[in-house]
């Protein structure tokens, strides 16, 4: 790769934004993982919501210590340790483009490991908030309370098709790795 890219600004503000952000997301995940086990109060109004596209719909009924809270907090913990493994990843292609080329068979891997990672993580979202709002539904219900939500599984969550995409362009990038294994070994 030519060193010209690797002095450019964009390349030291991504190499230098993905790495902050990685250990910044790996101190707020101790962090929340510290109150989550010696202060599991301080996060009940984080843990008690289901998070939508521009909103969220906050839950205080089913209360602390349910089965709810527990699998919202799992939830939160899958979640950050899904977007920590992204990053990692996300760092070493970074890192790769100081060799002579960034088309190796181990970026086609860290890419296929994001797209996997975040397609499995879109549908465990998926369970646990379908779980979360059918009980939801289920306590209004026993309540005699008109209930204002219901649980509803999506087939094809947006989540699900950007995954798809990434694995896509992972087996684009395997593709230019062969190309360029064959163009390395015919000059």
């Amino acid at each position: 790769m030519e060193k010209s890219f690797l002095n450019s600004k964009i390349y030291k503000v991504l190499h230098a934004f993905v790495n902050v952000g990685l250990w910044i997301s790996i101190v707020m995940s101790v962090i929340y993982l510290i109150l989550l086990l010696f202060i599991p109060d301080f996060l009940t109004g984080s843990n008690s919501n289901l998070s939508f596209d521009g909103f969220i719909l906050t839950n205080d009924i089913l209360g602390k210590k349910t089965e709810s809270y527990y699998l919202l907090s799992f939830a939160n913990v899958v979640a950050m340790g899904v977007g920590i493994l992204c990053l990692w990843m996300i760092r070493d292609i970074i890192n790769s483009l100081r060799s002579n080329s960034p088309f190796i068979s181990k970026n086609v891997k860290r890419i296929r490991v994001i797209g996997w990672t975040l397609f499995a993580d879109t549908y465990l979202s998926q369970l646990i908030s379908y779980s979360f709002a059918d009980k939801l539904y289920h306590f209004y219900v026993q309540k005699g309370i008109e209930p204002l939500i219901k649980a509803r599984f999506t087939i094809i969550p947006n989540g699900a098709i950007l995954a798809l995409i990434i694995i896509l362009l992972a087996e684009i990038f395997k593709f230019g790795c062969t190309l360029q294994q064959e163009h390395d070994t015919t000059v």
